[in-house]
């Protein structure tokens, strides 16, 4: 009998490590589909362990990081506190489908998900990097947009910069003679398919439906679109007066710009907001002051 019960033991020892969750840990490629209908690329990276696993959104430089998360049964939801949002993804052999639910911020993205393989890029891609000019003739506020553009060989990264933001860090690599750019870090989804021409301009489609044309900064041909400077459209009636506020701190307490603690010292006064992927990305900034 003793024989017998150790026999009983390991196989149930042996049967219970044979459901452990798989590691998830490693590169994806991601994708979620956006309000437009687009697909959009990114990079995810899974980490922590197998029972509590952590994301990460990856956009060059740009990391985004998650709060909490499990793997229960095939279940992965990783949270994002910052954004009241949450990954909610099956695991189908090495696919991970699902959303990214926004809760209460609007409707589910459906979210996909492979592990990262290495793919072949263009050896000899157009060289794009540099300031491009984005003409907006159709645009009551903007006569262009401000195209930004990095690249070292086939990877490109990039940002359009607008008057009232910008769109993230948008990052893709060229391959078979094309070029797909993406940014999702939460926020902003945007996909953006670039095309050089042999005019020297570049051909732009955003989110697979809405055409846009970019000249480098330097071509007569965006000699007339003006891209508006933001520290310029914004300011104060009087830059002499005071800055008067009162507001409650976390625990409720008033608390005053006029106040003794804060006299002779230099104040910086940020208006933010968790669900605001640009104050995300200034608040590293606000650290290193």
């Amino acid at each position: 009998m003793k024989v017998g019960s150790l026999v009983i033991i390991a196989t149930v020892v042996a049967a219970s490590c044979s459901r452990q969750a798989p590691s998830l840990a490693g590169d994806w490629d991601a994708a979620i589909v956006n309000l437009a209908n687009a697909e959009v690329p990114f990079r995810f990276v899974i980490g922590g362990t197998p029972g509590q696993p952590t994301g990460t959104f990856v956009n060059g430089d740009e990391r985004m990081a998650s709060t909490s998360g499990s793997f229960n049964d095939g279940q992965l939801v990783i949270n994002f506190d910052q954004y009241g949002s949450k990954v909610i993804a099956r695991l189908n052999g090495e696919v991970l489908e699902g959303e990214y639910n926004r809760t209460t911020r609007g409707a589910s993205y459906p979210f996909k998900a492979r592990r990262a393989l290495a793919r072949p890029k263009d050896p000899n891609p157009p060289q794009i990097a540099g300031d491009w000019k984005i003409p907006t003739p159709g645009d009551k506020y903007e006569k262009a947009w401000l195209f930004i553009v990095r690249q070292n060989g086939a990877d490109v990264s990039a940002a359009i910069q607008r008057v009232d933001g910008d769109t993230g860090t948008l990052t893709g690599s060229f391959r078979d003679g094309k070029l797909v750019l993406g940014h999702f870090s939460g926020a902003r989804p945007m996909r953006l398919e670039v095309t050089a021409r042999p005019d020297g301009s570049l051909d732009l489609l955003e989110d697979g439906k809405t055409p846009h044309t970019a000249f480098r900064v330097t071509d007569a041909r965006a000699s007339g679109a003006e891209v508006k400077d933001p520290t310029q459209v914004t300011h104060v009636k009087d830059p002499n007066a005071p800055v008067a506020l009162t507001f409650p701190d976390l625990n409720g307490t008033p608390v005053s710009l006029s106040d003794a603690r804060f006299r002779g010292k230099v104040l910086i006064l940020s208006l933010t907001g968790s669900w605001c992927p640009n104050c995300h990305d200034e608040a590293p900034f606000f650290v290193d002051l």
